[in-house]
C-alpha cells in the first residue's frame, strides 16, 4: 500500500522495536519428519542414479501411512501429493509394491506424473490443488527440473513462487534437485545454481553415496534447524532407507574399510586423491580417516611423501614393486632419515639420538655423522 506525503508517494513500512518484538510468542518450528523435513521450501539433492526418488517415495508413504519413516521416526498422519515427473505409473506401481510389501496401500497420497511448468501455471495449478486439498501437509516434487520456468532466470523465480506456496498453506514443499559433477569441501556448495537455492530454501538436504555401496551419508541445514549429518543404509532387496545414526560415528568405520580394501588392493600406494576418486567420497573426508587411520596405526605412510599404503612390511612393498638399484637405494637413505626427524620432533635430540643407539658426545666426531646417517 501507498500513502501521500508531502505530495510524493511514499512505500508504506512496518517498524517495530526490540522490546515489542521480545513480547511476541511463535509457534513451534512444525516438521514433518522431525530432523528431516522441516515445514518451508527444502531442496533435497544428489547425484543421479544415488537413490533420491526412492528416498522421496518412501517418505511420502511414510506419511501417508503414518507411524515411522526410515525405520526410526515417528512421524503423523497426514496427507501427501507426489509430483513423480520423471516416473510411469508402471514404474511407480512397482516401487511401491516394493516399499509396502504387506502394509495397507495408504488412502491419502495423491500423484501425478506430468504437471506444467511455473512459467504455465504451474504455481497456480498446485495453489488451487492445495486449497481444495486443506490436509495435504507434504507435497514433493521430483525433479525440479521438469517444473521450474524455462524463462531466464526462470530457476530463482521458480523457487521464490514455491516457496511462497509452502509459506501460504504452512506444508512441507520438499524439491527434488541435482547437485553439480564438481565437488566441494562443504556439501551444500554441489547444489545447482546452490547461491540462488541457498538464499530462497528454508532448509537443504544433500545426500551423498558411493556408486555400488550400500552406506549412504544425509546432510542436513537450514535457516532454523540445527546442522546435521545423518547415516543411512539402502537395502537393494526392499529399495528401502533406513536411518543408522550419526553419519560422523557410523560412516567412519565404514569409510575406513573402504579405505583398506583400496590400498590393499593398489598395485602401488596412494594419495587421498586418488583414494577419493576410487570411493567417489570427498576428498576432505578421506584425509580426515586418513590422519585417523594412521593415528590407530591402521594404514602406513608411503615413503614417498604424501602417499599412503596398507599394514605391510616396507621390504616385501619394494619387492612388489620391483624397484630398480636406483629407487632402492633412495628409498634405504630417506626412510632412516624421516625417522630421525620425527623423533627428534616428538622427543627432543638427545633422546632422539639416544633411541638410534648414539652418545651425544660421539656425534663430535666428523666420522660418525655418515654411521648415523
Amino acid at each position: 500500500m501507498l500513502h501521500q506525503n508531502t505530495g510524493s508517494l511514499v512505500p508504506k513500512v512496518n517498524v517495530f522495536d526490540l522490546p515489542e518484538l521480545m513480547q511476541q510468542t511463535f509457534e513451534p518450528l512444525r516438521w514433518t519428519v522431525k530432523g528431516i523435513l522441516p515445514e518451508g521450501c527444502v531442496i533435497f539433492a544428489g547425484r543421479p542414479k544415488i537413490g533420491k526418488s526412492l528416498f522421496a517415495l518412501q517418505l511420502a508413504l511414510s506419511v501417508a501411512t503414518g507411524g515411522q519413516a526410515l525405520e526410526q521416526v515417528d512421524v503423523e498422519q497426514s496427507d501427501v501429493l507426489y509430483l513423480a515427473l520423471e516416473e510411469t505409473r508402471r514404474r511407480l506401481q512397482s516401487r511401491i509394491k516394493h516399499l509396502l510389501g504387506d502394509r495397507p496401500i495408504p488412502a491419502g497420497l495423491r500423484m501425478a506424473t506430468s504437471w506444467p511448468t511455473i512459467d504455465e501455471g504451474g504455481a497456480e495449478a498446485l495453489e488451487h490443488w492445495l486449497e481444495n486439498h486443506p490436509a495435504t501437509r507434504l507435497v514433493i516434487v521430483d525433479t525440479f527440473r521438469k517444473i521450474k520456468s524455462r524463462k531466464r532466470g526462470g530457476e530463482y523465480d521458480s523457487l521464490t513462487k514455491l516457496a511462497d506456496l509452502s509459506k501460504k498453506f504452512g506444508i512441507c514443499l520438499l524439491i527434488v534437485h541435482h547437485t553439480r559433477k564438481a565437488d566441494a569441501d562443504d556439501a551444500f556448495d554441489t547444489i545447482s545454481g546452490s547461491t540462488e537455492t541457498a538464499s530462497v530454501a528454508d532448509a537443504m538436504l544433500v545426500l551423498k553415496r558411493s556408486r555400488y555401496c550400500d552406506y549412504a551419508e544425509l546432510n542436513i541445514t537450514g535457516r532454523d534447524i540445527e546442522e546435521d549429518k545423518i547415516a543411512l543404509r539402502f537395502y537393494e532387496d526392499t529399495l528401502t532407507w533406513e536411518i543408522l545414526g550419526n553419519a560422523d560415528i557410523v560412516l567412519m568405520s565404514e569409510t575406513r574399510k573402504d579405505i583398506l580394501r583400496v590400498l590393499r588392493e593398489a598395485e602401488d600406494s596412494m594419495t587421498p586423491r586418488e583414494i577419493a576418486d576410487c570411493l567417489e567420497i570427498n576428498p576432505a573426508t578421506i584425509r580426515q580417516a586418513l590422519s585417523r587411520m594412521v593415528r590407530d596405526k591402521q594404514i602406513e605412510r608411503s615413503y614417498t611423501p604424501g602417499h599412503y599404503l596398507a599394514p605391510t612390511d616396507k621390504a616385501s612393498l619394494a619387492k612388489e614393486k620391483a624397484l630398480d638399484k636406483e629407487e632402492e637405494e633412495d628409498y634405504l637413505f630417506v626412510n632412516p632419515i624421516r625417522t630421525l626427524v620425527t623423533l627428534i620432533r616428538q622427543k627432543g635430540i638427545k633422546k632422539a639420538l639416544e633411541e638410534l643407539g648414539f652418545v651425544v658426545g660421539d656425534l663430535t666426531a666428523p666420522e660418525n655423522y655418515m654411521e648415523l646417517i
